[in-house]
C-alpha cells in the first residue's frame, strides 16, 4: 500500500482519537427538573373528549413539568354519589392517581353552588333549595373524599357564590349557616384541610358584588376567578 495512503489514514485515526478524547472530556450539564410551586395550579383538561389512559398519562407529565405544585379538579356530587351511601371512585381514582404519581397537591371544587345554579345533586336528593340541602349528608359525601384522597389540602364549596345570591341576598344567612356547619364538622376529621368559597372577580367588580364577597368571607380563604370582560361580559 501507498506509504502516503498510510499516512493519511494513521493521521485521520488520530485527529479521530484527539476528537475522541475530547468530546469525553465534554461534561453535559445534568438536566434540572422545573421546581414545584404549590401555590400554582392547573386545571388539567384533555384536547379531547376520547382520550386513552396512556395519553392522558402523558397529558399529567408534560403539565407536572411546568412547575405547577397542584392540579385543580372538578368532583360532582351526582357522580360520585349516584346512590344514597355508595360511591362511584372510578373516574376519580384514575385522575387523584395522576395527581399523586406526579406529585401534585389538589385543589377540589366541589361546588353546591355553581352561579345561578344548585348542584348538580344526585337522582336521590333531587333539586333542593338552598336552606334543604342536607348538612350531615354533604359532609358524609366531602369527609369520604378527604378520607380516601389525602392528596386534597383544599376544598372550594361554592363557586362564583356572588351571582347565586345577587338577586337573593336574603339567602346569604341560610349558606352561611349551612357552611359554617359543614365546616366545623369536617375540620374535626380533617384539620388541615383549607375550606372556603370562590367568586369571579370580574362579576363582582363590574356588578359591584363586594359586599357579598364581605358578608360570606368565611372559612379559611377567599378564591377568585378572573376573566377579562367589561359589564356585558365582553373580553376586554
Amino acid at each position: 500500500m501507498d506509504k502516503k495512503i498510510l499516512g493519511i489514514i494513521a493521521g485521520v485515526i488520530i485527529v479521530v482519537a484527539i476528537i475522541g478524547v475530547s468530546l469525553s472530556q465534554i461534561q453535559t450539564p445534568p438536566i434540572v427538573k422545573q421546581s414545584q410551586n404549590e401555590k400554582i395550579g392547573l386545571v388539567i383538561n384533555t384536547p379531547t373528549s376520547s382520550v386513552s389512559l396512556k395519553e392522558i398519562d402523558v397529558i399529567y407529565s408534560d403539565a407536572a413539568s411546568t412547575g405547577i405544585g397542584r392540579s385543580n379538579v372538578y368532583m360532582f356530587w351526582n357522580l360520585v354519589e349516584p346512590q344514597k351511601g355508595e360511591f362511584d371512585w372510578a373516574q376519580s381514582d384514575v385522575l387523584m392517581g395522576l395527581d399523586q404519581k406526579n406529585d401534585l397537591k389538589v385543589t377540589l371544587y366541589f361546588s353546591i353552588i355553581n352561579g345561578e345554579t344548585l348542584g348538580p345533586f344526585p337522582d336521590w336528593i333531587g333539586k333542593p333549595p338552598i336552606g334543604s340541602i342536607q348538612e350531615d349528608r354533604l359532609v358524609n359525601v366531602l369527609d369520604a373524599i378527604l378520607s380516601r384522597y389525602h392528596i386534597v389540602d383544599t376544598v372550594i364549596i361554592a363557586g362564583e357564590t356572588e351571582s347565586q345570591f345577587r338577586y337573593s341576598e336574603q339567602d346569604i344567612p341560610v349558606y352561611k349557616d349551612l357552611f359554617e356547619n359543614v365546616y366545623s364538622e369536617l375540620k374535626e376529621k380533617h384539620p388541615d384541610v383549607k375550606i372556603g368559597n370562590g367568586f369571579a372577580l370580574h362579576q363582582v367588580l363590574n356588578k359591584n358584588l363586594g359586599h357579598i364577597v364581605s358578608d360570606l368571607a368565611i372559612g379559611d380563604f377567599v378564591a377568585y376567578s378572573y376573566f377579562p370582560v367589561d359589564s356585558l361580559n365582553d373580553i376586554v
